[in-house]
This record gives C-alpha cells, sequence and structure tokens, in this order.
C-alpha cells in the first residue's frame, strides 16, 4: 500500500488489534459525515459553542485514527472559539479547510479499505 497521507491504521490497530481496524475505521467514516453535516450547520447558524464541542469531538476522533493534522487544525478552531471577542464563524474559509480535508481523509480510508478487504 502507498503511504498515506492523512491517517495511520497501525494506530487504529494498536488501539484495537488488527482484526477490528476496517471495522473501526467504517464506523468512524460514519461519525466524521454526520459530525462533519453538524459542524457545518453549527457553522452556518453561527453558533460558537455547538462549533466548539463539535470540534472537539472531531478532534478526538481524528487522533484516534491517527489523523493528527486534522486534530491540530481542530483543536485550533476549539480554541480559537473561546475568544468571546472573534466570532470564529464569520471565517468561511476555515470551515472550507476542515471539509476538504475530511473529503481527502475519507477517500484515503476508502481507498485503504478497498485494499485491505
Amino acid at each position: 500500500m502507498a503511504d498515506l497521507q492523512y491517517f495511520q491504521p497501525t494506530r487504529v490497530a494498536d488501539m484495537v488489534g488488527e482484526e477490528n481496524v476496517s471495522e473501526m475505521l467504517s464506523g468512524y467514516l460514519t461519525s466524521l459525515d454526520e459530525s462533519l453535516s453538524q459542524l457545518r450547520s453549527y457553522w452556518q447558524e453561527g453558533d460558537i459553542q455547538h462549533v466548539r464541542m463539535t470540534s472537539h469531538r472531531m478532534k478526538s476522533s481524528a487522533r484516534f485514527i491517527g489523523a493528527d493534522e486534522l486534530a491540530e487544525f481542530l483543536q485550533q478552531i476549539e480554541t480559537d472559539s473561546l475568544n468571546e471577542t472573534d466570532n470564529i464563524c464569520l471565517q468561511t474559509t476555515r470551515l472550507s479547510v476542515v471539509e476538504q480535508w475530511c473529503h481527502e481523509l475519507t477517500q484515503e480510508i476508502h481507498h485503504y479499505l478497498d485494499s485491505v478487504g
């Protein structure tokens, strides 16, 4: 398998065992899709509190699968959403970056699952 850019299946295997990696990644994809949809809605509504909570949850899940760069970006969103004077939801390019990153990650996970399944 070519080098993976967006996640580390070995990290998942270390946590749940090699035999459970595909199942965990499939579950992650479902969760990621739901979380991204929620994040998008909260962002568009300007609901900073829920943006913070959703980015926190997404960050934790991203770390679990070894998507460290995505996790760092989500950490920054979570941290920046604590600043009451700045409405992070006005920075729509940040949402676009998360969406693009999640799209690339999803494609890579699907490719990985197809290659091992």
